[in-house]
């Protein structure tokens, strides 16, 4: 197996820790991606590590940058704070410990301009990756490693199938699959990861599948 330099040293960021930062980036900005909107408030709260030292290594910083859309390399994340504050977008923080959680954990609970609202958990776990943890209620396991689609849905037979169907007409491999449910009867969330980007027009006809409530794209970044 080859090894990149990118693996060795991590991505470029702007911060002393790419996990306090990198992953602190990116986490704030696959919330903003699955939001599908611009946020205008968001309540953060900090576990373990990030809660200790969030000041110090700009993980704070880090995390508002990445709901504003910056990414781990972008130098305004230095200011994202002020631009927040200049933009309207009101943000909160909060620091807890849990015994269960990965220490580098963040949750947001975030509302955007339109109303929506949306939460999520995820961790960074070093050189600058990010592990979804929980989306809204469900719990999950998403890396973010690649291009992902998050579908959710009616918990039916045959969902399956009709989601896999219309991902094989398109020509696309599906590289791992996994799915989680509340409760019986109720929601599902599918977990689909790709070896390749899957085009708008693929999005568009998964959303258009009977029995299927929402289909959001996280490109691997």
């Amino acid at each position: 197996m080859s090894v990149s330099l990118f693996d060795i040293l991590g991505p470029i960021t702007v911060g002393p820790s790419s996990s306090h930062t990198a992953g602190a980036v990116r986490i704030g900005l696959a919330c903003r991606m699955l939001m599908g909107e611009e946020v205008k408030k968001a309540k953060v709260t900090l576990y373990g590590s990030f809660a200790e030292t969030a000041i110090g290594h700009g993980t704070d910083k880090a995390v508002v940058g990445g709901l504003l859309g910056h990414r781990p390399a972008d130098i305004e994340n230095r200011d994202s704070l002020d631009i927040a504050k200049k933009l309207g977008m009101q943000i909160t923080f909060a620091e807890a410990q849990e015994s269960r959680y990965h220490p580098n954990t963040v949750k947001i609970e975030a509302e955007s301009v339109t109303g929506k609202k949306f939460k999520m958990r995820a961790a960074s776990v070093g050189g600058g990756s990010i592990v979804i943890n929980s989306i809204n209620e469900f719990t999950i396991e998403t890396p973010c490693n690649q291009d992902t689609l998050v579908i959710i849905h009616l918990d039916i037979p045959g969902m399956l199938s009709a989601l896999t169907t219309v991902m094989a007409w398109a020509g696309y491999n599906i590289s791992n699959m996994t799915l989680k449910r509340t409760k019986r009867n109720g929601e599902v969330v599918s977990i689909i990861e790709t070896d390749v980007p899957v085009a708008d027009d693929t999005v568009s006809m998964l959303r258009m599948t009977k029995n299927v409530n929402q289909v959001i794209r996280i490109p691997r970044f």
